[in-house]
């Protein structure tokens, strides 16, 4: 049995070493996970080979399969290096979309007029995904990568304890990454300056957090000429500069870069539900009770 998922790569609003925000960019990453008869566990992708099969046989034992999986990832822009947390967002729902191909199903949970959800069945019990983040989470990953890869939208939280302290959909803006290394470095002694941005973000003021947090880490004459030429707002996330802007001829006036947009979007497998359930149907599947929805 196979089964394909796409997440997305994921930005960074602000950084300390214990607690991080972050939220989702449309740029896809796909997995397509197949199941094998015997115990090997292959995965395609050429960096973090050993963490993603170490997660993937964790994943395995976590939803009851004895097999082996074999897994291809794909990023949808070659040459770009894509946040692990990413990766394994997409990697362990592919997993778990290919079990459920051969022992359970996939569905939709209808939670009101507007609002719908996928969800994973396997056995007749339900497949949480905060229990997928929390296995990859285990590897030194950033939680709240994870969970907004995951989840889609902005998540802030603690990240030395897997605790989620504010977390909403971002507005949908355009967006441009321009390309730097080594952009995040050591954070102690600009802890108070931190301090503030994560207040500013817990607040609700993302933009203003971002920007902050971009003047910290990079040229800040840069970043003011930035939202001198119309972005909204700018941060740094890794190995990228981030400006945002409610208009797209801002942002291909900017400068040369990605161009892309903001997305709300879960990971979640490609494939039609096999049925829609109501919250009263959901609520009497195993594990419906401890659920994390959107």
């Amino acid at each position: 049995m196979e089964c394909e998922a796409i997440s997305h790569l994921t930005g960074s609003m602000v950084y300390l070493d214990d607690r991080a925000g972050s939220f989702t960019i449309d740029m896809k990453i796909r997995a397509r996970a197949r199941l094998l008869n015997n115990d090997r566990i292959q995965i395609k992708y050429p960096r973090n080979r050993e963490i993603l099969k170490r997660i993937s046989k964790n994943v395995l034992k976590f939803l009851g399969y004895d097999g082996g999986i074999e897994v291809w990832v794909k990023p949808e822009l070659r040459g770009i290096e894509f946040p692990i947390e990413s990766i394994c967002s997409a990697l362990t729902i592919a997993i778990a979309g290919a079990i459920s191909a051969e022992n359970g199903s996939v569905n939709i949970l209808r939670i009101d007029k507007y609002l719908m959800e996928q969800f994973i069945e396997i056995d007749g019990g339900v497949v949480n995904k905060i229990d997928l983040v929390r296995i990859c989470a285990k590897y030194a990953m950033r939680f709240d990568m994870l969970c907004s890869s995951m989840f889609g939208g902005f998540f802030l939280c603690d990240n030395k304890n897997h605790e989620i302290m504010r977390r909403g959909e971002m507005e949908k803006l355009h967006a441009i990454l321009l390309e730097r290394k080594n952009l995040i470095r050591d954070t102690e002694s600009i802890r108070n300056e931190l301090e503030i941005i994560w207040d500013e973000a817990l607040k609700g003021n993302l933009y203003t957090a971002m920007r902050l947090n971009a003047r910290i880490f990079c040229d800040k004459k840069f970043v003011d000429n930035l939202i001198k030429s119309g972005a909204l707002t700018v941060t740094v996330s890794e190995n990228f500069i981030i400006a945002l802007a409610r208009g797209e001829e801002i942002i291909k006036n900017l400068n040369r870069g990605i161009r892309t947009r903001i997305t709300n979007e879960p990971t979640k497998v490609l494939i039609n539900p096999r049925k829609i359930l109501k919250m009263r149907e959901f609520m009497k599947m195993d594990g419906a009770r401890g659920y994390y929805f959107i």
